[in-house]
């Protein structure tokens, strides 16, 4: 009787409770101190991540990419939070801003060269040259 009228049976949260979905705020560090150890932490993970590579694990390596040891999400929104710490007008804050799109531009193609990667393997049944 209580039911919420969903002549479609969508599914989700205010199909299914009839509440809005709020999105939770992120609770990223305020202080860069505390930024720059979870960015490191990132990197390591990145570096750690060479194995798969030389072992011809692509379809390990994506996994790890997309949510395994590293989520692009937290990276981006720690490496923007910090970001957002720095002066607007100093050279130093052009220079970091500059260098981290390189960095998520490389970040997305590794991605894509991973994917590519995994395709191919599953095309040439598992054999990548």
């Amino acid at each position: 009787a209580n039911a919420i009228y969903n002549p479609l049976n969508l599914k989700g949260t205010f199909w299914e409770t009839g509440e809005l979905y709020v999105k939770k705020e992120s609770e990223l560090p305020q202080d860069p101190d505390d930024l720059l150890p979870l960015l490191r932490d990132t990197l390591r993970s990145l570096e750690a991540l060479d194995s798969y590579v030389l072992d011809g694990k692509f379809d390990d390596l994506s996994r790890q990419l997309r949510g395994g040891s590293i989520s692009e999400s937290q990276l981006r929104l720690r490496g923007y939070a910090l970001l957002d710490q720095l002066p607007d007008e100093s050279k130093d804050a052009y220079v970091a801003e500059q260098s981290w799109r390189v960095f998520l531009n490389r970040f997305a193609n590794l991605d894509a060269t991973v994917e590519a990667a995994v395709r191919q393997a599953k095309i040439d049944g598992g054999l990548v040259e």
